[in-house]
């Protein structure tokens, strides 16, 4: 069995080219991707030519919900039964449920699958 891979700069920009290419290849609107470590802190993000700037808030914030939550945005979505409004006031706004964020956490699992 192999160590886990560690999220270093290297493979978040990896990781944003690849969501990047999937946008392109499905031509969803123009708009920003983050990556953050498991505390929240950004380590790579950036916002497609053409994104309106307040996608990269958004970006930020929907990582941020889904390493400090631990789950996805749809999983914590049907957690709190639409209540998720009730930890966005807890956490000062930054709360997201936006469907689109993943933990990194499971990014390791699917990709060792």
């Amino acid at each position: 069995m192999s160590a886990p891979m560690s999220l270093t700069l290297d493979v978040a920009r990896k990781m944003i080219d690849a969501m990047i290419r999937y946008a392109r290849d499905n031509r969803v609107l123009p708009g920003s991707f983050a990556v953050v470590d498991e505390g929240g802190h950004v380590i790579a993000a950036e916002r497609r030519d053409n994104g309106l700037p307040a996608t990269f808030d958004i970006a930020i914030d929907k990582a941020w919900t889904a390493a400090t939550m631990k789950t996805s945005a749809r999983v914590l979505e049907v957690i709190t039964r639409g209540q998720g409004w009730r930890l966005n006031v807890k956490y000062g706004g930054r709360l997201t449920i936006i469907p689109g964020s993943v933990p990194w956490s499971q990014v390791i699992r699917s990709s060792a699958a």
